[in-house]
C-alpha cells in the first residue's frame, strides 16, 4: 500500500523532515574516538616523571652555626599613648589671666602649693569700688540720720505745712 501525504505540496503545512537512521551512529563513534584521543593525549613522559622524582628526592640547604652564649637585652618598642597613673583636671573658678605657672609639668605636687599667679589689677580695682561704695551708703546713713533729727526739732505747724511740699534737695 502507498500512502501518499496529502498536505506535502501545500505550504500551510509542510510535511516534517525526517532524520536518517544513520545520523545517530556516527555521532556515537565521533564522541568515542575524541574520547581515546583524549585519553592518550593526558599522561606524562617518561622524562616528567624522572625529574618529579629527582626533585622530590633533593635533600634540602640548612645552615649550621655555633651557638654563643651571652646577655641579650630585650627591647620592645611600641607605638602608643601614656597617661599618668594620678591625674589632676584644674578648672579656673574666677575670670583672669595667668601672670605666672609655677609649676613643671609631670613634677608631683605638693597639697598647698601655689600652682598660677593670676592677674590681681582686676579684683584690686573691684575690691577699691566695693569700699568706695561701702563709704556712700555710710555717708548716705549719715546725712539720713541727721534729716531725721532735724525734722523732729521743727515745730509741729511747719512740719504739716511742708508735708505737703516736696523738699528741693532730694
Amino acid at each position: 500500500m502507498n500512502f501518499k501525504n496529502p498536505f506535502a505540496d501545500s505550504s500551510i503545512h509542510p510535511a516534517p523532515s525526517v532524520r536518517p537512521a544513520w545520523r545517530p551512529a556516527i555521532i556515537t563513534r565521533f564522541l568515542l574516538i575524541l574520547s581515546l584521543v583524549l585519553a592518550a593525549c593526558g599522561g606524562e613522559s617518561k622524562e616528567q616523571k624522572a625529574k618529579t622524582a629527582a626533585a622530590a628526592a633533593a635533600p634540602t640547604p640548612v645552615v649550621v652555626a655555633t651557638v654563643l652564649q651571652r646577655t641579650v637585652p630585650i627591647v620592645a618598642e611600641f607605638t602608643a599613648r601614656t597617661d599618668a597613673k594620678d591625674t589632676v583636671e584644674l578648672r579656673a573658678r574666677v575670670e583672669a589671666f595667668l601672670e605666672k605657672i609655677q609649676f613643671e609639668e609631670g613634677r608631683p605636687v605638693k597639697q598647698g602649693q601655689v600652682l598660677f599667679t593670676l592677674d590681681k589689677r582686676k579684683y584690686e580695682a573691684d575690691l577699691q569700688n566695693a569700699k568706695a561704695q561701702l563709704a556712700k551708703a555710710k555717708a548716705d546713713l549719715e546725712f539720713a540720720k541727721e534729716k531725721v533729727t532735724v525734722e523732729t526739732a521743727k515745730p509741729r505747724w511747719i512740719r504739716k505745712r511742708l508735708s505737703w511740699a516736696k523738699p528741693i534737695w532730694t
